[in-house]
């Protein structure tokens, strides 16, 4: 049973909805018997010939609500069960956000355990995805303590991003049941920490990638958890995201104006020059353009590429800039368009079509992360031909290497725009260009792996 906030194409806000939607497919393929349960927030609606399995009132604090739980087949693949969790406090709310958005996420966990009940369906192993998820974690170590039926069923809680925790004041933990404060995982006496307590009490923690997953045991990447993680020694492993390659495949791409693939990349300049047209941006042979498709937030070190951005201009670059985020970083970005015409291009908002052209007629593609737990813009861009000029930090640093891309360390302007003359410099040499542009093209991004790897771990607790 897979449990998250978000999974495509029902809800995708981020890159968990991205996960949440393409590993139970790849696990299915390799025999999973895949539930997939997730909450009916604003928008997220069911498809024509679901069913309602069950209606009932479970527990929500020392109360309970109206649940009603819908059943389907995933879309394209009906071997994998959709059980959408439908209850007025999850419908009236945006999947993220709001006062009780903890208490919501609790309702999730024990819908999610009203439904094996309901169901008498016992799965081997519970894989809940980030803090929104971790509830389901705690319910089933209570769970095991009273009922044997559960006493086998193992949890997998895999960290997408530490910096989201859902922490909330210790009363909060007797109004849910949970045990008081401090239990294992909470910072102090006075607070809740439902990601801390379920790293605590998980039987195996995955982060997004390996780099990330030892990154989340020190104190500058576990946000106060890393003593929590360190303590977990060998339970806690790394697992590269993958993405899904027939979605993203520069062959068949209708969003794109030519096709191509690793045989006939020579007709990727295509779209090069017809991204250049439709932003607006004056290009030369020697002048790589840097596409950026990104959240506008510090975190993704977009104010290193505005810092840096006279440096890369100065050497001959280009940039063109899709994403929207932050209200200063998008002012500013839109200041140095109008302050460098024809060099930079931005456009502020998210347009998926525009997205894959950027991937599909950029040069380089910048991912100057502080902090990337995964990343799926770097392996998107490498499919697509772009080579990635990213920060070493996570999962940017397990699949961007010297053979397919350039790197840089220090969280620093003057390190990025360093990084980037090394990258101009191989850029106006064709033979080496051409040459990372294909190492980046073959690099195994599809989703193959690392469901096999979920499926050794999967195997190993289930004994």
């Amino acid at each position: 049973m897979v449990v998250a906030a978000e999974a495509s194409p029902y809800a995708k806000v981020g890159g968990l909805g991205d996960v949440a939607g393409a590993l139970p497919i790849a696990l299915a393929a390799l025999g999973h018997e895949i539930r997939l349960v997730m909450p009916r927030g604003q928008g997220v609606m069911p498809n024509r010939g679901a069913r309602v399995a069950w209606r009932d009132r479970v527990r929500w604090g020392t109360g309970t609500e109206d649940v009603c739980l819908l059943a389907e087949p995933f879309p394209g693949h009906p071997a994998i069960q959709v059980r959408l969790v439908d209850a007025a406090p999850l419908a009236a709310s945006p999947l993220y956000g709001g006062p009780d958005e903890a208490d919501r996420y609790m309702l999730l966990a024990d819908a999610a355990l009203a439904d094996l009940h309901h169901e008498r369906w016992v799965p081997d192993v519970v894989h809940a995805q980030d803090w929104h998820a971790s509830p389901v974690v705690l319910r089933i170590a209570q769970l095991r303590d009273r009922d044997p039926v559960y006493a086998h069923t193992k949890t997998v809680l895999t960290v997408h991003n530490m910096a989201y925790q859902g922490t909330r004041e210790a009363g909060f933990a007797p109004w849910h049941g949970l045990p008081s404060v401090p239990a294992p995982g909470d910072p102090d006496m006075f607070s809740v920490n439902l990601l801390g307590r379920a790293l605590a009490a998980a039987d195996r923690v995955t982060a997004v990638s390996p780099t990330f997953a030892w990154e989340i045991t020190t104190p500058e990447g576990g946000f106060g958890l890393d003593g929590v993680l360190a303590a977990r020694g060998d339970a806690v492993a790394g697992i590269v995201n993958g993405i899904d390659v027939t979605a993203f495949d520069p062959s068949t791409d209708t969003r794109i104006p030519a096709t191509f693939t690793a045989a006939t990349i020579a007709a990727r300049a295509a779209n090069r020059d017809a991204l250049a047209a439709e932003m607006g941006i004056d290009v030369a042979a020697d002048t790589p353009i840097v596409g950026v498709v990104s959240r506008l937030v510090e975190q993704k070190g977009l104010d290193l590429l505005l810092e840096a951005a006279p440096a890369i201009l100065d050497d001959g670059g280009r940039i063109a800039l899709l994403g929207s985020g932050e209200a200063w970083l998008e002012d500013a970005f839109v200041d140095l368009a109008m302050a460098n015409p024809g060099m930079v291009a931005v456009r502020v908002g998210f347009d998926a079509a525009l997205a894959q052209r950027i991937y599909a007629g950029c040069d380089a593609f910048a991912m100057p992360s502080r902090f990337e737990p995964c990343g799926l813009g770097q392996l998107i861009a490498m499919r697509y031909g772009a080579v990635p000029l990213v920060r070493r930090t996570g999962g940017l640093a397990d699949t961007v290497s010297a053979q397919n891309g350039f790197l840089f360390d220090d969280p620093t302007p003057q390190a990025l725009a360093a990084a980037f003359e090394e990258l101009a410099t191989a850029f106006r040499d064709p033979a080496a260009w051409r040459t990372l542009q294909l190492a980046g093209m073959a690099y195994d991004s599809s989703w193959d792996a690392s469901a096999r790897a979920y499926s050794d771990l999967f195997a190993e607790l289930a004994g």
